[in-house]
């Protein structure tokens, strides 16, 4: 890897938020979080990440929407999208597949669990870049 691939949280709990970034930041990964799908577009203005770990259940703007806004954005729709949720059976999360996540992590999850969903995501972008 030429640099440390660069991960976006979007997630409304600060607890949730930093248990990612610590898991994240101890193998390596840069990590921003952010709390709402506005904040994490006007971050993505400024640095594209490699991954984005978005929460299902959101104020406002979903994880649904996020990725409706995503495969409208061109220079967004080859980020790949890790939905994160805390419902094991949940027609959403089906949703939010066929609306191109590129996997779903259930909360509550280890740290096995969240590097394994990321550095299969991270290797997709690096195929394709």
């Amino acid at each position: 890897m030429l640099s440390e691939p660069n991960v976006l949280v979007i997630d409304d709990d600060p607890m949730i938020g930093r248990l990612m970034t610590a898991m994240l930041q101890r193998e390596g990964y840069q990590v921003r979080v952010s709390d709402s799908v506005k904040g994490a577009l006007a971050m993505i203005e400024s640095k594209i990440p490699d991954v984005i770990l978005c929460d299902l259940v959101l104020p406002f703007m979903d994880g649904l929407d996020f990725l409706k806004q995503r495969q409208a954005t061109p220079k967004l729709a080859n980020i790949p999208v890790v939905i994160v949720s805390a419902s094991s059976e949940d027609p959403m999360i089906e949703k939010a597949l066929s609306l191109g996540a590129a996997d779903a992590l259930r909360k509550p999850f280890g740290p096995v669990d969240l590097l394994g969903v990321v550095s299969s995501a991270v290797g997709k972008t690096q195929g394709h870049g």
